[in-house]
C-alpha cells in the first residue's frame, strides 16, 4: 500500500508541475513544483560579493524602436483562483464572451527591449464604433459600442502601430472582442 501512495504522490507532482508550466506559459521554474527527488543535486547559492556593496548600474533606454502592445486578461479566463493581473501580448487578442471593455497598455521600447520615456498615443479612426479612455501610467480602457470593424492607432515619436478591431453582437448587445497587432 505504501509504494502506491509513493507512485501516486509521484504523478501528482508530475501533474502538478505540468500543470504549472502550462499556466505560466513555460516560464515557471521547476523549484515551485516542489522539492527535487533525492539524490539530484540541489541548486547552490552563489556566495557574496566581497567589499563594499556597489549599487546596481542602471543601462538608460537608447531612442524607441517599436511599440509594444499588450492587454490585460479578463479574470473569468484566468480560473477560480485569484493569481492578480495577467497581460498578454498574443498577435490577436481574444476577450471573454460579453466583455465588450478590454484594458490594454503600450510601451515604446528601444533596441533592447527597454522601455522609454515615450508615453504612446492612442487614437480611433471609428469614434462611433470605439472609445480610448486614459488610465494610469500607459494604461487605457478600450470601450466597443458596437458590432464593426475598425482600427485603432497607437503612436509615439517617430512610430506608429496599427491594431484591427472587430467585434460581433448577437441581439444588440457586444457579444465578442477580438484585437489583431
Amino acid at each position: 500500500m505504501t509504494g502506491s501512495r509513493s507512485m501516486c504522490r509521484r504523478h501528482l507532482t508530475a501533474a502538478a508541475a505540468s500543470m504549472l508550466m502550462l499556466a505560466c506559459r513555460g516560464q515557471a521554474s521547476h523549484e515551485a513544483a516542489g522539492p527535487q527527488p533525492s539524490g539530484d543535486p540541489q541548486p547552490s547559492a552563489s556566495p557574496p560579493p566581497s567589499g563594499s556593496p556597489q549599487p546596481p548600474v542602471t543601462p538608460q533606454p537608447g531612442p524607441a524602436s517599436s511599440i509594444v502592445v499588450s492587454f490585460k486578461l479578463d479574470p473569468r479566463l484566468q480560473g477560480g483562483t485569484y493569481g492578480g493581473d495577467v497581460w498578454v501580448s498574443p498577435p490577436t487578442y481574444v476577450g471573454a464572451t460579453a466583455q465588450d471593455t478590454v484594458e490594454a497598455r503600450a510601451l515604446a521600447v528601444d533596441a533592447n527591449g527597454q522601455p522609454t520615456n515615450d508615453s504612446p498615443d492612442w487614437i480611433a479612426s471609428d469614434p462611433d464604433m470605439i472609445t480610448v479612455t486614459p488610465g494610469p501610467a500607459t494604461e487605457v480602457t478600450i470601450a466597443v459600442k458596437r458590432a464593426g470593424k475598425s482600427q485603432l492607432h497607437v503612436t509615439s515619436p517617430g512610430l506608429a502601430k496599427d491594431l484591427l478591431v472587430k467585434a460581433t453582437s448577437a441581439g444588440g448587445a457586444v457579444v465578442q472582442v477580438e484585437i489583431s497587432q
